[in-house]
């Protein structure tokens, strides 16, 4: 570096290069923390790969994310409603610039500016080259220029005389016409682009060095991340023989397709999710071949002996990571990076990557966590010394195993892979004992410039009815109807909770406070409903209670105030809203019910009883109202973290409901969203709690025998769910007993 040549001084304002969805996160994450930042990027507008316009980029007409869309959006800007499971490149790029609006990211942007080159100084800041040529020194340096840019080419032995290209070059399957095509890979995109082949060339084929786990993209019709995400996390030594069991199910053997066994058990490779290669497959439109071994002139000559004449080879082998205009600041192996926690350059100081990592997880929420990270060091480098140099201290020293106990197969790919679930628990970790703040839904919301766009899914002007409003999942799915064109009737019977969210959503907003186990006061909420909106499109019913311990303890008015909230409420109210909803020509009767009106829960039978009564009465209720045009929709939670499950922790409820995280309320409502948007019979947060939940159910002898191997579990995770209220400042220990704080047992 040639410290002669001028350049300007930014002061502590920090350097972004790229406007991916990495450099879209960090942004929106450094805005947060009100750090002063400057963001390149070399093309003409954000998106990063998935503009097909930005020159180099790997993207092709058919690619979809291979994550679905539920899992795979920001955090406090979930991927519309609208769009379907596996959301198509062009949706993507839409998404990813209507974000940056929303946040206001674009007045921080430099656009057509690419960097050439950085240097650290002495004085440890970065010194970019810009390709105008301009200097600017930063504090910081964020690297977030992806990983898919410099294809990876393998030499193979002889010569052909047909057409050799990397996937880097591919756009859309015309291209194929007319060709016999072979294409050399089968990662995610290589199945896709086989696909392509399979349905457009005159011949296809498809090479692959080793076998994959095939995993289809929808699970009894919903999509495999989510059934796998939102199921309980078993122990892999359970969750292993149960999938690969199912998929040999739902699949057979594959090698009867000329696929070649895997040579490593399931979760130890970077999954390759893909329906669409085997129904080509199963349909002779294309055929499997083994690794390459060399080529002699038209011809590929495979490692079995056979060979094919071809026109075209189609490398879908990957892409080399690199960053050139900071490679010499990075430490290689394998080709990749090493970097702590796949984000924290250990050599040099204030050096981050953020994109550069592998894992078993949809991306764009594991970049808000590692954009947040770098944020909260930033920020504390300024305002908390302290806490900065222990940071510090653990990027040079820190050591973790993130492997989450796989053996993850060894390629240079897996070499920095890291399990998603492994990784959040230690950054759930790291932000306790920095005291950095936990990302919970509406953390980014004071960012908001534009609102969010609407999903033209509801109609105008629904009327929505909610009971239990003014508890935790009835206030958050309030608020995220509120953004929308609807008419919102808010029910419950704490009239100070209800003003509290009026005033909060607005004074267009109805509330209603009612004892619902009154019948006079259900008969003049509707008609309440009846005088001011004069229909009713959707009944939300959400008021529930629990109590527990052993039966024999509880009094007999306590079971029927039990019994009344959850199971004859919801009937009564019902009964007197569908002449309403007939009106209406988009009516739905949405109940939340609970899992535990499938799956018994020990210690609380009564509320059982209630649970399950009602997802039988709205199953009968489905059939019998479908003829008059109202859908009926259960939503089956199960923990989640509202006052009412805290009371219930408190109390020393049943602790196997605590065998992973509660679910936060925004979860819930979000699926409550989107039952009103798509209305089904049934559906959960962890779609794969409630298909055990089913399979269990058709074996209940065997429950008394197999839930307390689980009870150890969940009983340590209540105590991890007590000690993280009580950091959160909602529980405290008082004389050897827990209890909530006085202003969480109001709510």
């Amino acid at each position: 570096m040639n410290d002669d040549l001028p350049y300007q001084d930014c002061g502590e304002r920090i350097c972004i290069v790229g406007g991916g969805p990495g450099g879209l996160c960090m942004a929106r994450a450094l805005k947060r923390r009100g750090l002063d930042y400057e963001q390149f990027e070399r093309h003409s507008d954000f998106g990063g790969v998935w503009d097909l316009d930005n020159p180099g980029t790997p993207m092709y007409e058919s690619a979809h994310f291979i994550s679905s869309r539920d899992l795979s959006g920001f955090l406090d800007y979930p991927m519309p409603a609208t769009f379907p499971d596996y959301p198509g490149n062009r949706q993507i790029l839409d998404y990813l610039r209507a974000f940056a609006r929303t946040f206001g990211l674009y007045a921080q942007a430099r656009f057509n500016t690419a960097v050439e080159r950085v240097d650290q100084d002495a004085d440890g800041r970065w010194i970019v080259t810009l390709d105008s040529g301009e200097r600017r020194r930063y504090r910081a340096l964020i690297c977030a220029t992806g990983c898919n840019w410099d294809p990876n080419l393998p030499e193979i032995p002889g010569h052909f005389s047909g057409e050799i290209r990397h996937a880097v070059s591919y756009r859309r399957a015309t291209e194929f016409q007319g060709k016999r095509v072979l294409i050399v890979g089968a990662g995610n995109s290589g199945a896709d682009i086989a696909c392509d082949a399979a349905a457009n060339a005159d011949r296809a084929f498809i090479s692959l060095r080793r076998g994959y786990h095939f995993i289809p993209k929808h699970l009894f019709g919903v999509p495999a991340d989510v059934f796998g995400e939102r199921g309980p996390r078993l122990p892999l030594w359970l969750e292993r023989p149960l999938f690969q069991g199912l998929l040999r199910l739902l699949q057979g053997d594959l090698t009867r397709f000329g696929l070649p066994r895997p040579d490593h058990r399931l979760f130890e490779s970077h999954p390759l999710l893909n329906s669409q290669l085997l129904h080509h497959l199963q349909h002779g439109n294309i055929q499997a071949r083994p690794d390459i071994a060399h080529f002699e002139g038209d011809q590929v000559v495979f490692r079995d002996g056979s060979r094919e004449s071809l026109d075209l080879v189609l490398y879908a082998t990957g892409y080399r990571w690199s960053c050139r205009y900071a490679a010499d600041y990075f430490t290689w192996q394998h080709g990749r990076p090493q970097l702590y926690l796949s984000i924290f350059s250990r050599e040099h100081r204030n050096l981050f990557g953020i994109g550069y990592l592998e894992t078993n997880s949809s991306a764009y929420k594991l970049f808000d966590q590692e954009a947040h990270l770098i944020a909260c060091h930033l920020a504390d480098q300024l305002q908390r010394p302290r806490q900065a140099r222990e940071f510090q201290a653990l990027i040079q020293q820190d050591d973790p195993d993130l492997s989450g106990g796989i053996r993850f197969v060894d390629s240079p790919r897996h070499a920095v892979y890291l399990e998603v679930h492994a990784l959040q628990n230690y950054l759930r970790q790291l932000r306790r004992r920095l005291g950095w703040s936990d990302l919970t839904p509406g953390y980014f919301d004071p960012l908001r410039q534009a609102p969010a766009p609407l999903p033209a899914s509801l109609p105008m002007s629904d009327v929505i009815l909610i009971t239990g409003a003014a508890g935790g999942i009835g206030q958050c799915l309030a608020r995220q109807l509120s953004r929308r064109p609807v008419q919102l009737v808010l029910v419950d019977r704490d009239a100070r909770g209800l003003a509290a969210l009026r005033a909060e959503l607005g004074e267009a907003t109805l509330t209603y406070a009612a004892d619902l186990c009154d019948e006079d006061q259900l008969a003049a909420l509707i008609d309440f409903v009846q005088q001011r909106c004069g229909r009713l499109d959707a009944l939300v019913n959400n008021a529930a209670i629990v109590r527990v311990g052993p039966l024999t303890e509880r009094s007999p008015a306590s079971i029927r105030q039990e019994l009344d909230i959850n199971l004859l409420a919801p009937l009564l109210l019902a009964r007197l809203a569908i002449p309403l909803l007939r009106r209406s020509t988009n009516a739905r009767l949405v109940t939340t019910v609970s899992l535990a009106g499938i799956f018994p829960t020990p210690e609380s039978p009564v509320y059982c009883a209630s649970k399950f009564g009602l997802r039988g009465a709205m199953l009968a209720l489905a059939q019998d109202l479908a003829p008059q045009g109202i859908r009926v929709c259960c939503v089956l939670p199960s923990a989640t973290d509202t006052p009412m499950l805290r009371r219930e922790a408190i109390a020393g409820g049943n602790a196997l409901q605590f065998m992973d995280p509660p679910q936060s309320p925004e979860t819930v409502a979000r699926l409550l969203v989107r039952v009103l948007d798509r209305p089904r019979l049934e559906s959960a947060p962890r779609a794969g709690e409630l298909w055990l939940s089913r399979l269990a159910m058709l074996v209940p002898d065997l429950l008394p025998r197999v839930l307390p191997f689980f009870q150890r579990r969940g009983e340590r995770g209540l105590r991890r769910y007590l000690s993280d209220l009580e950091q959160r400042g909602l529980a405290e220990r008082h004389e050897g007993a827990w209890r909530l704080r006085p202003d969480d047992r109001a709510e």
